[in-house]
């Protein structure tokens, strides 16, 4: 049998398509929720300019946030990294299918 380059490259492709909009759109919403939290950061400067924090006191909030929101990202980039490895190990595994049937 021979094997048709452009049909493999086109399952692969489409493999790849198939396995990242469902993970992918996962991870987003995650991204989202992060970026979309802004009523913590709201209820400090409500906080501080009322006088019921210290500016020393926001300060360390916002160091606090910073690492919160640093951790959060981390989280989502081993996320997105596992996600992209699954979506290339299903498409590796179609084309390496499609050469084994053309062979």
């Amino acid at each position: 049998m021979a094997l048709d380059v452009d049909e493999v490259l086109n399952g692969f492709v489409k493999g790849l398509a198939m396995s990242l909009p469902t993970e992918g759109a996962s991870i987003s919403q995650d991204l989202l929720a992060v970026i979309n939290n802004k009523s913590d950061m709201a209820d400090l400067v409500r906080a501080v300019k009322e006088g019921d924090i210290s500016q020393q006191e926001f300060a360390d909030e916002i160091e606090r946030e910073k690492a919160v929101l640093e951790a959060e990202i981390i989280q989502l980039e081993i996320a997105a990294k596992a996600t992209i490895q699954h979506a290339v190990n299903q498409a590796i595994s179609s084309l390496t299918s499609s050469i084994k049937v053309a062979l």
